[in-house]
C-alpha cells in the first residue's frame, strides 16, 4: 500500500481515489474487490459516485445530538 503523505500537496480524498483508480486499472486487479472508505466529508460521496470502480462502500457517521444529551 502506498499513499502520499501530508507533505505532498493535494486533498486526502483525491489521493485516495487516485490510488484506487490506479489499483483498479492494474492487470491483476480482481473485479470483485471491495473498497471501504470512512469519513465525514461530502467529497467522499461525490467522488465515490463518480468513480467507475465497483463495490465501494462509504461509511459516514451521523453526529446529530440525541435529545437525552
Amino acid at each position: 500500500l502506498y499513499l502520499l503523505s501530508s507533505d505532498v500537496a493535494g486533498e486526502g480524498e483525491n489521493k485516495i481515489f487516485n490510488y484506487m483508480k490506479k489499483y483498479a486499472s492494474a492487470d491483476d486487479y480482481k473485479y470483485n474487490t471491495t473498497h471501504c472508505i470512512y469519513g465525514n466529508d461530502a467529497d467522499l460521496i461525490v467522488q465515490g459516485l463518480s468513480t467507475r470502480i465497483p463495490y465501494i462502500s462509504i461509511i459516514k457517521e451521523d453526529f446529530t445530538k440525541s435529545p437525552n444529551v
